[in-house]
């Protein structure tokens, strides 16, 4: 059933190829060990867990599967998860309510875990959704980390220094890029089509009368579908790079009729990048990054021919542009936002520092020549130096 429902995020979660007989944490963690020269650490995924214990309901759980959701958090970090994560934007993990999350965070705190999250909102209601972040965080009490927080800095940075002026252990973290990268589903779609999983989806996105009660939704122009621009595409790898607007023109398509039926093509497995044109300055993510409790983050997809920059070049990018070129940062801030500062978030122990008694794991650079390569035209090229 999980294989099945998370389809959707096979072309994100791209990994070595340590198959799919292992049925938890442990087997799954043990499948990198001598796999991967990076640290791999796991944060439990609160929609396998609520599709486990209540499949893609759109509904809350009952007080039975809410204990079977607490037992796997429990479970999951007993065998060496640091944390649990969600991303409410993504199906089925808006059908829970802050009850849900603070829940779910109580079976995390005993094992001194942290809940991170891809909030409700990132927009209009952005005061609203750090609100339940800090209701998780005081009720359920464990630290809050918030995924890739970027935005106008006048109304994110006011957000975060309240709540540590509260007591609360906030951290978030940025990519240095104006562009953001989503599943073109989630970007696109409203959530009463993805109702009860890809295959439903699907056979909705076929159906005219469907596409006919969408069209307005997906041709208004506050989706600026001409701000999409496809980086992965499982059933068209030939249309990847094109902004959405254009394929569909060369396909002859309406916007609508094009993504639903590349959509409906792919099974779901559509990724886009997002061109945030005035949402965020360069001056806005400077001053974001700057902030005490931002840790550098890549966020990165990489499936495609054509994928977001960050997954190649994000972490040379601080180094290369904000270090060296821009002076945003010196050496040792850029060192530590890259370093200590995740390290401590997570409870690494023994990572994040050069220090006696710790894990020798050794980045070499050099300050001079480290230099990012790639570009939303060439995603998928390495950084030198």
């Amino acid at each position: 059933q999980q294989v099945a429902d998370n389809r959707l995020f096979l072309h994100i979660n791209t990994v070595p190829d340590i198959g799919w007989d292992w049925s938890s944490v442990a087997e799954y963690l043990a499948r990198f060990d001598d796999r991967t020269a990076i640290n791999v650490a796991y944060l439990i995924p609160h929609g396998n867990v609520r599709i486990e214990a209540m499949s893609l309901d759109d509904r809350l759980p009952t007080a039975d599967e809410m204990v079977t959701m607490q037992r796997l958090v429990a479970q999951g970090m007993r065998e060496g998860a640091i944390g649990y994560s969600t991303g409410l934007d993504y199906i089925p993990n808006p059908y829970s309510n802050t009850w849900e999350l603070v829940e779910l965070g109580k079976a995390v705190a005993p094992w001194g875990g942290v809940f991170v999250t891809h909030m409700r909102s990132y927009g209009e209601r952005i005061a609203e959704a750090v609100d339940e972040t800090y209701a998780v965080a005081r009720e359920a009490g464990i630290p809050v980390h918030i995924s890739h927080y970027n935005g106008p800095a006048d109304i994110l940075l006011p957000l975060i220094d309240a709540g540590r002026a509260q007591g609360i252990d906030v951290t978030f973290d940025t990519y240095c890029y104006l562009a953001g990268c989503t599943i073109l589903g989630m970007s696109a779609l409203p959530q009463w089509v993805q109702l009860g999983g890809v295959e439903a989806t699907v056979a909705r996105l076929r159906r005219p009368e469907v596409r006919a009660q969408l069209r307005p939704w997906l041709e208004a122009p506050e989706r600026r579908l001409d701000a999409l621009q496809m980086t992965w595409n499982r059933a068209h790898p030939e249309e990847e790079g094109l902004r959405v607007t254009e394929a569909a023109a060369r396909a002859g398509l309406s916007p609508t009729d094009y993504i639903c039926d590349r959509l409906a093509d792919s099974d779901m497995q559509v990724c886009a990048i997002i061109h945030h044109a005035g949402l965020r300055t360069e001056q806005d993510m400077v001053r974001i990054m700057q902030h005490p409790a931002h840790m550098a983050g890549s966020d990165g997809i990489y499936s495609g021919s054509r994928p977001h920059p960050r997954g190649w070049g994000c972490f040379a990018r601080y180094l290369a542009y904000h270090t060296r070129q821009r002076g945003d940062y010196t050496w040792e801030e850029a060192v530590r936002h890259m370093t200590s500062h995740a390290a401590r978030r997570y409870h690494l122990h023994d990572r994040g520092q050069v220090h006696a008694g710790f894990a020798a794991d050794l980045v070499v650079f050099d300050p001079d020549a480290v230099q990012d390569h790639a570009t939303y035209a060439d995603g998928a090229q390495l950084a030198t130096g």
